[in-house]
């Protein structure tokens, strides 16, 4: 029973990395073939994965980078604070690890949103929708002006899965992207000003 289990497993990884220029060429053929998965889990550890592995990738190449600017820099004088390419990459990987928490706890709300805008599935279907294209993005998010493209492409294909996997119309998947867009970034924003005043009162301290 437990070899069984292991193979299905892997058939369905092996599946759906065959699957992975479907979702980027032809998304709407890929959500096609996606309805009847039920394991919506699967779009959300994909999303992790990636992120965790581009996360390491990133950081380690700004880590040598740093590492070999420092060894060149202490033959120069000094010209004050020297510029952290690490801390960058760490900082900027921080924040899309950030971005994906927060679209894991904004799913009761943008599926309430797609509920509203005529959505028809279930709340598995709004996880899909959501996190494969995100996949695509944290993949590329990196790259200098293909990243803008990837952004672009998530949109995209997010606008792709809700149309097939919720069955909503064309000019309500719009209004649930501007409407859900707006009053999640004002969520951020007020926690983001949470955040800074409590980080601000803490070094006062």
């Amino acid at each position: 029973m437990p070899q069984m289990l292991s193979k299905n497993t892997n058939s369905k990884s092996k599946n759906f990395f065959h699957q992975l220029p479907l979702l980027m060429f032809h998304p709407t053929q890929f959500f096609q073939s996606i309805e009847r998965d039920a394991n919506a889990n699967r779009a959300v550890k994909l999303s992790f994965l990636a992120l965790f592995f581009v996360s390491i990738v990133v950081v380690g190449f700004a880590f040598m980078i740093q590492k070999g600017l420092d060894s060149f820099s202490k033959n120069l004088p000094s010209t004050g604070e020297p510029f952290s390419f690490f801390w960058v990459a760490v900082t900027g990987q921080a924040l899309m690890f950030f971005i994906l928490i927060m679209s894991i706890l904004f799913i009761p709300l943008t599926h309430f949103f797609v509920k509203k805008f005529g959505g028809k599935q279930p709340w598995q279907e709004t996880v899909k929708a959501t996190f494969y294209p995100l996949t695509g993005w944290f993949i590329f998010q990196n790259i200098p002006i293909v990243s803008i493209f990837a952004g672009f492409w998530a949109i995209y294909a997010m606008y792709r899965g809700f149309r097939v996997l919720q069955r909503m119309p064309q000019n309500q998947v719009i209004l649930f992207f501007v409407v859900s867009s707006i009053v999640e970034a004002v969520i951020l924003a007020i926690i983001g000003a949470v955040l800074y005043g409590i980080i601000v009162l803490l070094t006062a301290i």
